[in-house]
């Protein structure tokens, strides 16, 4: 979700990986100094923000700018019932998402709740691989316009 806001700077939007409220809050600093490095200013303070249906699940919620165009983007695979096996998932993830105009913010396997119907009960100890990127929108270039006569 980007909009241009001034000539040359541009609104950037997004979210972090899921955690808990306390790793969340904690590791906010870190995650406000790695958007720092990719370049992106914080026009408002990064909160950690509840993530709605999934149980006790947070993701850190940023407002910046940038001076080249970007969105923010997740990337998520299928829901493991092993760690392990959603680690190797999320290594083929990284190698198919993040391509050379996308820089990658937070990636992980995190923890999600799975709700089962039939059961009515909910199913926890499952993992989900998850990227977030940044993705450089490209500038629209000026079309040329054939002024030939026929």
């Amino acid at each position: 979700m980007t909009q241009a806001k001034a000539a040359g700077t541009h609104a950037v939007k997004g979210t972090g990986i899921y955690r808990t409220e306390r790793e969340c809050t904690s590791q906010l600093p870190a995650f406000n100094r790695r958007l720092a490095k990719l370049g992106l200013r914080l026009t408002k303070a990064t909160e950690c923000e509840e993530v709605q249906g999934e149980i006790e699940a947070f993701a850190p919620a940023f407002e910046a700018e940038s001076d080249i165009p970007m969105s923010a983007m997740t990337a998520v695979a299928s829901i493991f019932e092993n760690e392990k096996v959603c680690r190797a998932q999320l290594d083929a993830l990284l190698g198919v998402v993040a391509e050379k105009n996308e820089v990658v913010v937070e990636a992980a396997c995190v923890p999600v709740a799975v709700a089962e119907q039939e059961e009515d009960e909910v199913k926890i100890g499952q993992f989900q691989p998850m990227v977030v990127l940044l993705k450089n929108k490209p500038t629209p270039q000026p079309q040329r316009q054939n002024l030939a006569r026929r």
